[in-house]
């Protein structure tokens, strides 16, 4: 997997994390950077438009060449999970809403 030397210049001044896709590697912006439709797209499956919101011009480029089936993007996504130490799952902010309270 070799990633060019901006891209590594670009992970080493936090603007996102390479995650590996095939025989490259995919720079993944920060979440806090990613677009409301982008994550709905996720949670659809519709990881083209994820990609297409997400990532920069050479990167998606990359991503439409390889084209992904449905376990490659599972595995991109836990990859990214893992090196980013993101995740896909809901917010902080979600799970304390959902919590019980106490009645009265």
């Amino acid at each position: 997997m070799a990633a060019s030397v901006e891209r590594l210049e670009r992970e080493a001044r936090g603007e996102g994390v390479l995650v590996p896709l095939g025989d490259a590697e995919i720079l993944v912006p920060p979440v806090t950077e990613w677009r409301s439709s982008a994550i709905r797209a996720i949670a659809t499956g519709d990881s083209l438009l994820w990609a297409q919101k997400t990532l920069g011009p050479d990167d998606l480029e990359l991503w439409r060449e390889h084209d992904p089936n449905v376990n490659e993007v599972k595995s991109f996504f836990a990859d990214w999970q893992r090196v980013s130490r993101e995740s896909l799952g809901e917010s902080s902010a979600s799970s304390s809403s959902s919590r019980r309270t106490a009645r009265r």
